[in-house]
């Protein structure tokens, strides 16, 4: 054995690792030693292999960390105030903070935008949701690229979807799938079919996604091919937003555009809950890049060669995202001429994050309850509404007049029905107006209403009061009512009794006769009329008048209402064809004397209210007498 193989050897227990650590003037070389001992009976002891490594001391100070602290609070401070805090503080970074400033747009990009999303979606924990997702924008003005999914087998056993990125024909890159087959869902919940948005799972043979770039901005459009080879479109066209259904088993389902609603707004018919909505990425957030003051050598395999290069800071900022603020200033109005129609109105939101609302209402008193437990009582009812509120630049919500029978009732100054069930924006007031119909809202009993506003992931306050300082919460008079909704809806006079060109009149009783017509079936808005109690009969007497005479006063009554009319008396209704008399004892009739007669259908409401209708509105029509 050489003298150097011996004195290596024994300082092999000693040099095992080599330490690393600064002085103030020259590095220190160090490294490590390791030995590989002979296979083989050798008169060798084996290999050992010498890894010097060496760290030196650089010119580099962290008060630069600090001074970008104090920068980035700044445009904090400033975004923090505004709308979209993300857009702000991109905006206001461009120039100086951006990391993409050198960094060009690959095609392949888009596709593994697509394709981590889609996995992201699959590894969530949670099943029976909706992932969300759009396409980044990019600097890939007027290109054009096709996502093709098509199954691959992996092993015998095993396939992937796999997805190719296409233009022009050409192959550009291709990634996997993490799922066996590309599904999709075109029911929602059939019991008549025993299916549902969980079982039904049906196989697409072909699936592409078009993703067109306008701009930066990217426009897609997918669809699959059915086992027929029926094209099911996933998307709307000219949008940037995938949805996919991620089941109860985990599968990730392509949404058929048809049912795209019903995984978004609820349907008042169905009792089943809404599935959460998921936007990812989950994570979002802003990444700085600052470049130091400070350089240092170093190598990079762009130019393959050691020399001065600046140190780049890259940090990130992420946004939790919260539920929008309670909403303010809620009202309630009866909804006119309706039944079991309230009419609720709050303050536009200035928050963009808001996207639904959810209106609660019930008999019980629920201000004090969380949301989550609130959403679980049975008798605490709730409508989603999205953020897609019909426009009106002015209306009068305490006027409202029937102009055409079996029509709703028309608001003054907008001159058009407010429909059930729908948002509206109030432009003059700057205000949302929301028609809640529901017959589980009884007129005459004082009901409790809540809106509360939905940002995109359908998060909304908590109501939970336990916490100290908490905001989200439910306050009367705020975003919470109590009101008593009225039923002033009216039955239908139209077609009551048997009209004819003069009236039976004995003038031994002063009795007059009419015979009654068919049972009144409808209300004044063609709903079906279900609380019917009698005949009301009003008069107007005038003396004798001239033809054209009558026919202005037949024209003044029935465009005024019942209360300038005056009631004679009340008949209970018997049978089609019957007679019934009306005494006129009581109006001292006179001969010459001319009677205009109005009869009306009357409710359990004791509807209609003498000054709310006009005889018009009623369907009435003034009917003649003269007294011989």
């Amino acid at each position: 054995m050489e003298a150097k193989d011996f004195v290596l050897l024994m300082l092999i227990p000693v040099i095992l690792i080599g330490l690393v650590f600064y002085i103030d003037k020259n590095p220190v070389v160090t490294g490590a030693v390791s030995h590989t001992a002979a296979q083989q009976p050798t008169t060798s002891l084996g290999t050992y292999s010498i890894s010097p490594s060496f760290r030196v001391k650089i010119d580099y100070g962290i008060d630069e960390y600090e001074e970008m602290k104090k920068q980035v609070q700044g445009m904090i401070n400033e975004c923090k105030q505004q709308q979209d805090m993300e857009k702000c503080l991109k905006e206001k970074s461009e120039a100086e903070w951006s990391c993409d400033k050198d960094k060009k747009a690959k095609p392949e990009d888009v596709l593994h935008d697509f394709v981590d999303k889609f996995n992201e979606c699959l590894d969530l924990k949670e099943n029976g949701i909706v992932c969300r997702f759009s396409f980044v924008e990019r600097e890939l003005s007027n290109r054009v690229f096709n996502i093709k999914l098509a199954v691959e087998s992996i092993t015998p056993d095993d396939r992937l979807v796999r997805a190719e990125l296409v233009e022009s024909n050409k192959a550009l890159a291709s990634a996997y799938l993490f799922q066996d087959n590309v599904y999709y869902v075109t029911i929602y919940d059939d019991p008549k079919l025993k299916l549902d948005k969980d079982s039904e799972r049906k196989f697409a043979n072909s699936a592409e996604i078009e993703v067109k770039f306008t701009g930066s901005k990217p426009e897609i459009k997918a669809s699959g091919k059915s086992e027929n080879q029926q094209t099911i479109e996933f998307t709307e066209n000219a949008q940037n937003e995938v949805l996919l259904y991620k089941d109860k088993d985990g599968i990730a389902k392509f949404i058929d555009k048809a049912i795209k609603k019903s995984f978004l707004a609820e349907d008042p018919s169905k009792k089943t809950e809404l599935p959460k909505i998921v936007d990812l990425p989950r994570i979002k957030g802003f990444v700085f890049c600052k470049e130091s003051k400070y350089k240092t050598n170093a190598y990079d395999a762009v130019d393959n060669a050691v020399k001065p290069r600046t140190i780049m800071h890259k940090f990130a900022i992420t946004f939790k995202t919260v539920a929008p603020k309670p909403i303010e200033n809620l009202e309630a109005y009866d909804g006119l001429k309706a039944e079991n129609s309230v009419v609720l109105v709050w303050d536009n939101p200035k928050e963009i994050s808001v996207k639904s609302y959810n209106v609660y209402y019930s008999k019980e008193n629920f201000i004090d309850k969380k949301i989550e437990d609130t959403r679980k009582e049975p008798n605490i009812y709730r409508k989603s509404v999205l953020m897609q509120p019909a426009e009106i630049d002015d209306i009068d919500l305490n006027d409202c007049a029937i102009t055409q029978l079996n029509t709703p009732c028309k608001y003054a100054v907008y001159n058009n029905p407010l429909e059930k069930d729908k948002l509206y924006y109030w432009k003059s007031k700057d205000k949302l107006i929301y028609v809640l119909s529901d017959a589980r809202l009884e007129d005459g009993k004082e009901s409790n209403f809540a809106v509360t506003a939905l940002n995109e992931a359908r998060e909304e306050l908590d109501n939970d009061k336990s916490i100290s300082g908490n905001i989200y919460i439910l306050t009367e008079n705020r975003n919470y009512r109590k009101f008593i909704p009225v039923d002033d809806l009216v039955p239908s006079s139209k077609d009551l009794i048997l009209v004819k060109l003069q009236q039976i009149y004995e003038s031994a009783s002063k009795k007059v006769t009419f015979n009654f017509g068919e049972l009144p079936k409808n209300n004044v808005d063609g709903t079906q009329l279900n609380d019917f109690r009698n005949y009301k009969v009003y008069y107007k007497k005038y003396q004798s008048s001239t033809q054209q005479e009558k026919a202005e006063i037949v024209k003044f009554i029935a465009d005024s209402k019942l209360n300038s009319l005056k009631l004679i008396q009340d008949v209970n209704y018997e049978k089609p064809g019957m007679p019934f008399f009306v005494d006129l004892t009581s109006t001292i009739p006179e001969k010459g004397n001319v009677y205009f007669f109005v009869i009306v259908a009357s409710d359990t409401k004791d509807n209609p209210k003498e000054e709310q209708y006009s005889v018009n509105e009623l369907g009435a029509v003034p009917l003649q007498l003269e007294i011989p």
